[in-house]
């Protein structure tokens, strides 16, 4: 299910007709993504949801920076954090080196916010994501000569050596 609309002047919106379920919410101005949210809607429910912007990026800097910035957020160690960084990862370019290096994050990302929810594999949402970071880390071992950075926790390296 996926929907857009635009925000009147003072940023507000709405969305009608939403079945149950877990959606992610994200907003973008000009193109770029600038926050984002997870939203449960239950049987008969209205969800509701703010979003804070995050910071654009800076004057004359290009999408290539998206890579940096998730990383950055990565680090700062938030969950709240964690689908922004999935996000700006999400629309990094790069090649070679640099494309696995995203994807590597990409699956760190992911893996971080199943085990934050409980690493339960049996909830269908909590093994998407799980199985989203393995695709991601899988890609990423797939570029010659990738070698994953070594600070990032044992566990998610684990998983990393694990993606096939």
């Amino acid at each position: 299910f996926k929907q857009s609309t635009n925000s009147d002047g003072g940023g507000s919106f709405h969305f009608a007709g939403v079945p149950p379920g877990s959606y992610l919410l994200a907003a973008s101005k000009g193109g770029r993504s600038v926050a984002n949210t997870r939203v449960n809607v239950g049987p008969g429910e209205n969800a509701g949801a703010s979003l804070v912007a995050a910071a654009p990026p800076p004057a004359g800097q290009d999408e290539s920076s998206d890579l940096e910035r998730a990383v950055a957020l990565f680090y700062k160690g938030s969950p709240d954090d964690l689908l922004q960084v999935e996000l700006l990862l999400e629309s990094a370019s790069g090649k070679g080196k640099r494309k696995a290096l995203s994807e590597f994050y990409l699956g760190a990302s992911k893996l971080s916010s199943f085990y934050l929810a409980g690493a339960n594999k049996d909830d269908k949402e909590q093994k998407e994501l799980c199985t989203e970071a393995l695709k991601a880390f899988a890609q990423a071992r797939r570029v010659a000569g990738f070698k994953p950075p070594e600070e990032v926790s044992p566990k998610l390296l684990r998983a990393y050596e694990q993606a096939r």
